[in-house]
This record gives C-alpha cells, structure tokens and sequence, in this order.
C-alpha cells in the first residue's frame, strides 16, 4: 500500500497504467482498476474518524501519506 501511495504521488491519479507500471511492473495479479479501488479504499478510510473505522485498518502512518497525496501535500 505505501508503493502505491508514493506512485500516485508521482502521477496524477488518472493515470493508472504508468502506476501500475512503475510500483509494479508485470505483476500479473494486480489490473489497474485494482491499484484504483485500492486507492479509493485508502483514500475513503484515511477520511472517516478512527472509532468509525472497521475491519483491517491500514497503520496510522499510512493514512497520514493517503492524506497529504490526496490534499497535495
């Protein structure tokens, strides 16, 4: 997840084939609109308060980077 956070970082968020491409390469299990749900999980959890929160949250650190990609930093 943090690969995928610093790649989108680098693009604009649209261009999901030279993320895919850059963080990971062929890798076969992985499409583009995987890397794009993926995304827009993070973005989604790293928004909503942590009592709110359910299931297998990503660590604290993570967000923070979901948050400052998605703002701009």
């Amino acid at each position: 997840m943090n690969v995928l956070s610093v790649s989108i970082n680098s693009y604009f968020r649209n261009e999901w084939k030279m993320i895919k491409d850059e963080a990971f390469g062929n890798d076969s299990k992985r499409t583009r609109t995987d890397l794009r749900d993926k995304w827009k999980t993070l973005v989604h959890t790293a928004t909503i308060p942590a009592h709110e929160r359910r299931g297998a949250v990503p660590p604290e650190w993570l967000l923070e980077i979901v948050r400052g990609v998605k703002n701009g930093f």
